[in-house]
């Protein structure tokens, strides 16, 4: 795959969710749709007419051991014997897994050396930067990739789209068309349901479960993680307030100026995932990308640092919580009572707004859960002795998840748990988790 080379190209547009019903050990194709031929000619003007990328159907599928990529043009040609499967000829799946309409892997089939050549299957990331390799075959007209789950990212529910190039000469201008997909093209499904979380070590290494991607590590002194509502990206921030951006996460800007002795505590990001705040242990806020401030404590004396924050779903409004249990409520967010002045155990470490943005839960790091205004009580580790302290708290389908320093997680929800940490030797402490469910 040479990008910027001159070559013919059909597409055709198809969506698919879920597992093929096709038995264990034989991707099958499970969604395969049909565009009509048509005239696929020269973009700049030309009239060649090259049915060899005219894509009469395309397909694809997957099982337990591996995705299938099938696709016809409506005059196809053996990769084996065509000297025109050379330079840029040869199929493409762009592959959304998602659901984001961002392309996240490109399965392709393509040929090296003079006939009969070799044939190739890679699956590329967004940078065309290669994954993995897959198996490329050619029967009865069709040409095919197939990519094994035990060397390939493992593609359960995801959205696709097809595209066949043909080259026939090296020229820039002269051999380009498109043949774009029937107006009767489907709609898209229901996308399978993605949940998963991700834990935050203090070394700025990052831990997926369930559905979550994996991330690079972000460098050490981390403060705290805050994710994308659908999943696709992070962002973490350091106690600097340096941020680093993830898969779809955007980078908005960061390191504001600290006085002495204030560190960033917390990230919390907008609705529309342009924008978020960084909160200081001096209550202050920090807005960066379409966040807007809604006040801060700057000019407050606080009985303990800011410890956590959040925002509200509508992203007009936050939450401030002291050590000591005060709540400090901004914009739309609501006061609905606090722990302050009141007998701890331990010190707060975390607060999540309930769905309704009616209510929130405190976690202190004994493990206390306390639910105010709708926030309903769905249980804590409050009087169960701990490996290791409680340090957060996020809102986990209808209820909550909480996670402790050495990485064990507790499920306070609907949800399923995922997995945790908990007796697994890790490089630095777990300070943070970050969850999505769509």
């Amino acid at each position: 795959m040479k990008p910027g080379r001159s070559f013919v190209v059909a597409i055709v547009c198809a969506l698919v969710c879920g597992l093929s019903s096709a038995p264990a050990g034989a991707a099958s194709p499970s969604v395969t749709v049909t565009d009509p031929t048509g005239d696929v000619t020269n973009r700049a003007g030309g009239s060649v007419v090259r049915p060899e990328a005219d894509i009469v159907s395309a397909s694809s599928g997957a099982d337990a051991h591996s995705s299938v990529f099938t696709l016809r043009a409506q005059t196809p040609k053996n990769p084996a014997t065509d000297p025109n499967w050379l330079n840029d000829t040869g199929p493409l799946w762009l592959i959304d897994r998602n659901y984001d309409r961002h392309t996240d892997y490109i399965a392709a089939v393509y040929r090296t050396g003079p006939a009969p050549g070799t044939q190739h299957a890679v699956m590329y990331d967004p940078h065309l930067k290669p994954v993995c390799t897959g198996t490329p075959d050619y029967q009865g007209g069709s040409y095919i990739a197939r990519f094994t789950s035990s060397s390939c990212p493992r593609l359960r529910g995801y959205v696709w789209s097809s595209e066949m190039d043909y080259d026939t000469t090296a020229s820039p201008a002269n051999d380009e068309a498109v043949d774009l997909a029937p107006a009767g093209s489907p709609s898209p499904p229901t996308p399978e349901p993605r949940t998963g979380y991700w834990m935050l070590g203090a070394d700025g290494k990052t831990y997926p479960f369930g559905n979550a991607p994996r991330f690079s590590s972000a460098g050490p002194y981390a403060a705290a993680v805050t994710a994308r509502a659908n999943g696709t990206g992070i962002w973490v921030v350091d106690f600097f307030g340096n941020v680093h951006a993830y898969g779809h996460a955007t980078y908005q800007g960061g390191h504001p100026a600290l006085r002495s002795g204030e560190f960033v505590t917390t990230i919390s990001a907008t609705p529309t995932a342009r924008g978020y705040w960084l909160f200081t242990t001096l209550g202050r806020v920090f807005a960066f990308g379409d966040a807007k401030s809604h006040g801060d404590l700057r000019d407050l004396a606080l009985t303990g640092p800011i410890i956590a924050s959040v925002a509200m779903r509508d992203g007009k409004g936050y939450y401030m919580v002291g050590s000591d249990g005060g709540i400090f409520a901004f914009g739309s967010a609501k006061f609905r009572g606090s722990m302050g002045g009141r007998p701890l155990v331990g010190r707060i470490v975390g607060i999540s707004p309930t769905p309704s943005g009616h209510g929130y839960w405190l976690v202190g790091e004994d493990g206390g859960v306390f639910a105010f205004g709708d926030a309903n009580f769905r249980g804590s580790m409050g009087g169960v002795p701990l490996a290791k302290p409680m340090n957060g708290l996020v809102a986990f389908g209808n209820g909550y998840l909480m996670v402790a320093s050495d990485g064990g997680v507790f499920d306070f929800s609907t949800k399923p748990f995922l997995g945790s940490l908990g007796g697994q030797s890790l490089s630095a402490p777990i300070i943070g988790i970050a969850a999505f469910s769509t």
